[in-house]
């Protein structure tokens, strides 16, 4: 047996085996074939069949009885013929979702099947999190809304899990681009957004703002719609009269960059929103501004939901047949399971939309539109707003960051002018020739430095802090904090300041062919496996001191792209780790046969923009010792000081080059094109951008 994907020969054994197991082919109770056997059968060396053997004892595949043999566990979970099908949504609210999973259960249930029903928030973290649970489970199908679906999965590997053990699965309301000859549901979003243009050209507009979704495939769908009415009405197609926003900042941005253009005095008579939650927050904003609708300004949603329907100004839409998408569906993952042939399929995959029009679209005034601006000026209520005003509404984003010497926390309004801020004074020890800060040092100065910031607010507006707008946390970069499954620190923080693994750096730089610094994380690690340090075999999670203040904030594993550049090499293509460096690295280690490999202990590389999770009651209780700060704030990625001390200066700008360089040495690039490459490499051939990671990578808080 060859390894395949830089993988060990024993962990492809492993895998080999498990698969049988999980799939039915080796059944409860039953004996595997002897050591003998599958040395024959594989052609490996006994040494590398016990591996592979230990590893699937370790995690309860197999049991070993003396003078007997080898069993596949009496525990393993058979997953066909459980009656059970997995049903994964972005959101469960109100909007759509409910009557969609109604019209799966009706077809489900008629059939004997039960609903496993999960929720990602359309976070990726999220779903890769009930994937893994879901491969845990019985079910015999799964129904799922992928997150983000514009973006490149990352988790793809999953998925290909579900293929080997045999488990179908059907995307509904999107596909990721690398999938999108899996099966699947979809609206017919490209020619929803052209119906929604056309409609609103008819009407007499011409000056057309779209607002769309940028990390989801309906979102990009409904733009090419957009353009391609434009185009064939003879409009030249604007990039400044698209708005794009993510997910994490979709209920403000899209009402606050259009009410921006309109103030500055960009000619605007119709808008084409996203879904009917953006039309109904745009026609909102546009009432207090003055602006009539659809007299002044035209504004189309999406989804035909029932808050369109109910809102005071009936908003022209696009039919969402939720119910009946459910059905189909549910009748497409049935076909699956029964092993129906593709070419037999009775199930439509491609739902045509429906136009509706109501009132927000109605024909076109002739109006003074620079006048009525002028007359209707609203900066005060949203940039310009006081800072009592912005902490009470939550306008407020709380940056808190570790330097060497001080830990900072400052509270910020939607101007970015600081509101309320405090610190802490620390410094760090030499304890046994490491470069360190205790638990307690961590936890104290946070604590202390979060305090004083909610004293600095109480004092200036008298408002006793409870919520925020969202945080982030920054710290010094690189260094090496190893924590058990119980979440106990194994050995004292090691930080950048630290120049210990020379051994580690220098081999892993020939492994890779790409330079790593002592100070990085994969270098402390490395050099405590070449140490032989007892702790390694016992780790569960290694991550940065930015990263492990996220985790207990939250409880995700996670740390943002720039902050990840300092853990091991990224690739600026993929923004996440060099998976052949991965691969590498694991089998440099394979011999010591630990019971993880390098993407199980390492954190998940975020973007700016990505769900990086939320503060939890105990995370608020971590930060807050006065009890008074709430659960639910959103955190962003957490980051290093490098790009965050950027961002701070205001140093980072749409279509401009950044360096930063001290200790670490970075680049950003914010043009939106591909990285820059007139930067001299190093002699492995790297330069900055690349090395960095960090291409279009800038921590962002919207308001």
């Amino acid at each position: 047996m060859e390894p395949t994907t830089g993988k060990a020969k024993y962990y492809t054994l492993m895998e080999a085996l498990k698969e049988q197991i999980l799939s039915g082919t080796i059944k409860p109770g039953q004996k595997l074939p002897s050591e003998n056997e599958l040395t024959r059968e594989y052609a490996l060396s006994r040494h590398t069949v016990r591996k592979a053997l230990a590893l699937l004892e370790n995690e309860g595949y197999i049991t070993a009885q003396h003078g007997k043999g080898t069993f596949c566990s009496e525990r393993v979970i058979q997953r066909h013929n459980s009656k059970n099908i997995a049903v994964t949504t972005t959101y469960l609210s109100d909007y759509i979702f409910p009557r969609l999973i109604q019209g799966m259960d009706r077809v489900l249930s008629e059939n004997g099947y039960s609903i496993i029903l999960k929720n990602t928030c359309n976070s990726r973290s999220k779903e890769e999190k009930v994937l893994k649970e879901l491969l845990d489970k019985p079910i015999d199908g799964l129904i799922i809304e992928p997150s983000k679906s514009q973006i490149l999965c990352r988790h793809i590997n999953l998925y290909e899990m579900l293929d080997k053990y045999q488990i179908p699965y059907v995307f509904i309301q999107g596909c990721y681009p690398q999938m999108a000859d899996k099966p699947c549901i979809l609206m017919d979003d490209c020619k929803g957004g052209y119906l929604l243009t056309r409609h609103l050209l008819e009407t007499g507009r011409r000056n057309i703002i779209g607002i769309f979704k940028a990390d989801d495939s309906q979102g990009a769908q409904r733009h090419k719609g957009y353009v391609q009415a434009l185009q064939e009405s003879g409009i030249l197609y604007d990039p400044e009269n698209v708005i794009w926003f993510h997910t994490e900042d979709r209920k403000t941005k899209p009402s606050l960059m259009l009410s921006m253009l309109l103030d500055s005095k960009k000619s605007v008579d119709a808008a084409v929103c996203y879904n009917d939650q953006i039309a109904l927050a745009v026609i909102s904003m546009l009432e207090e501004k003055g602006i009539s609708v659809p007299e002044d300004i035209a504004v189309t949603g999406y989804d035909n939901s029932l808050i369109g329907q109910s809102s005071p100004i009936g908003i022209t839409t696009i039919a969402h047949p939720q119910e009946k998408l459910g059905e189909m569906a549910a009748e497409l993952i049935l076909e699956k399971i029964r092993k129906v042939p593709e070419e037999e399929s009775s199930v439509k995959r491609l739902i045509s939309p429906e136009l509706i029009v109501r009132e927000s679209t109605a024909g076109k005034k002739s109006v003074n539109r620079d006048e009525k601006i002028e007359k209707n000026p609203r900066e005060e209520k949203t940039m310009g707003m006081d800072a009592k005003t912005a902490i009470l509404e939550q306008k407020t984003a709380l940056g808190i960051e570790f330097g060497s010497t001080r830990i900072k926390a400052v509270l910020i309004g939607a101007d970015n002018a600081p509101i309320a801020s405090g610190d802490h004074e620390w410094e760090n020890r030499y304890d046994n020739g490491v470069w360190t800060y205790t638990l307690e040092d961590i936890w104290t100065g946070l604590q202390d430095a979060y305090t004083k910031m909610a004293a600095d607010v109480k004092e200036k507006y008298d408002i006793t802090l409870t919520r925020v707008g969202a945080i982030g946390f920054s710290a010094m970069m690189h260094g090496y904090m190893a924590f058990d499954k119980a979440g106990n620190l194994l050995v004292p923080f090691r930080t950048w300041r630290n120049n210990i693994t020379e051994e580690a750096s220098e081999k892993l730089t020939d492994l890779f062919g790409f330079h790593i610094p002592q100070r990085w994380t994969i270098a402390h690690l490395y050099q405590a496996i070449l140490n032989g340090e007892p702790h390694v075999a016992d780790i569960d999670y290694v991550t940065t001191l930015a990263g492990y203040i996220q985790w207990k904030m939250t409880g995700e594993r996670v740390v943002g792209v720039g902050e990840a550049s300092g853990i091991f090499p990224i690739d600026s293509e993929t923004n996440t780790y060099f998976a052949d460096m991965i691969a590498k690295f694991d089998e440099a280690v394979a011999d010591k046969a630990y019971s993880w490999k390098a993407l199980d202990v390492l954190p998940h590389v975020l973007t700016a923009g990505d769900n990086a999770g939320v503060l939890t009651k105990e995370g608020a209780a971590l930060l807050d010792m006065s009890g008074n700060l709430e659960a639910g704030i959103p955190l962003c990625p957490p980051e290093g000081d490098a790009g965050t001390g950027m961002a701070a200066t205001n140093s980072v700008r749409i279509r401009t080059g950044n360096v930063s360089a001290g200790t670490s040495a970075f680049c950003y690039d914010r043009s939106g094109e591909e990285p820059l490459q007139s930067i001299p490499g190093d002699r492995y051939g790297n330069n900055p951008v690349r090395s960095s990671g960090c291409h279009g990578a800038l921590p962002e808080l919207y308001f």
